[in-house]
């Protein structure tokens, strides 16, 4: 049993340790929109251009993964949706595994995406189960 005394200390604790942590939190809150650069203007703020930087924020979160391979997905694919409906339309899981993979993306010079972030992307978005990790 507490008496009020404790936790009148733990609140006084964690008030202060939130307190201390403030700074740094507001600091790094956004810092993953630096990788994609300015977004779009305030007037450009539509539901379909906020809907695309959160796809585009979610596929950054793929390690290797930059902003240019991020922009040729979602260019192909604006929404997480319009990939999953592309994944459903293919004839096999191996074929839709792989769908991503021929994407040219532009750097100092072209490259295809590859299979290997094709197919985490796919497991990703397909998976039903919980404890499959994107390694397998």
């Amino acid at each position: 049993e507490c008496s009020d005394d404790d936790k009148l200390v733990e609140l006084i604790i964690q008030t202060t340790k939130a307190i201390a942590e403030a700074p740094f939190k507001r600091k790094n809150l956004f810092s993953f929109h630096d990788d994609l650069g300015p977004g779009p203007s305030k007037k450009d703020c539509t539901a379909e251009n906020k809907l695309s930087m959160v796809w585009q924020h979610q596929l950054l979160q793929f390690p290797n993964t930059g902003p240019q391979t991020v922009a040729a997905i979602a260019q192909r694919y604006p929404t997480p949706c319009d990939l999953i409906k592309a994944y459903q339309a293919c004839d096999s899981e191996a074929t839709a595994g792989l769908l991503l993979q021929d994407i040219m993306v532009v750097r100092s010079s072209s490259r295809r995406l590859g299979p290997v972030l094709s197919k985490k992307i796919y497991c990703l978005l397909t998976s039903v189960d919980g404890a499959t990790t994107l390694d397998n």
